[in-house]
């Protein structure tokens, strides 16, 4: 739907059918530019910003309506048009030079991941072998559950239960040692 366009200035501008009356019809629409809002904006609160927004501009804007044109389809393209406006402000945020230096030059620390790491590690090691064995052959992500059962000479449903087995344990081992 096209939005309605004021008259060229030398051409007089329509008159407004007897009866018509501008704040009534923006009575009657507003229910529809509340839900309009709220399906554009999501949050409940923006949606009742952006309404408000969009009826003080049609105020302002009353002798720019073009009687006998749709008063619906120029509030909701008021109400449209607000929004992407507001859309392109906060996509044109401004970020100094100094924030953008900070956050291109900043390192996440890694000590905490190395220590949890060697904890993994000893914890590991305190599994009964064949655990361990079967934990890195699941965890190495090239071999198949398929593949160790046919090695192991027993079913795949056996080795699932097994890496479960040992995920369970060294995860208490974790749970009891760390909390």
């Amino acid at each position: 739907m096209q939005p309605s366009r004021s008259p060229p200035r030398n051409t007089p501008r329509p008159t407004i059918p007897a009866g018509w009356d501008f704040h009534a019809e923006l009575l009657a629409v507003l229910p529809a530019l509340r839900g309009y809002a709220r399906s554009l904006a999501r949050h409940r609160e923006d949606a009742d910003d952006l309404v408000q927004d969009s009826v003080s501009r049609m105020l302002a804007a009353a002798d720019r309506f073009t009687p006998g044109t749709s008063y619906r389809g120029w509030s909701f393209t008021i109400l449209r048009n607000r929004f992407l406006s507001d859309c392109l402000v906060r996509r044109r945020r401004f970020v100094s030079l100094d924030e953008q230096d900070a956050q291109a030059h900043s390192t996440h620390a890694a000590q905490a991941e190395r220590l949890q790491l060697r904890d993994l590690r000893h914890q590991f090691a305190q599994l009964p072998a064949p655990a361990q064995r079967v934990l890195t052959l699941a965890a190495d992500g090239r071999t198949t559950y398929e593949v160790i059962a046919r090695h192991d000479g027993c079913a795949v449903g056996t080795i699932k239960s097994r890496v479960h087995r040992a995920r369970a344990e060294l995860r208490g081992r974790l749970h009891a040692a760390y909390g």
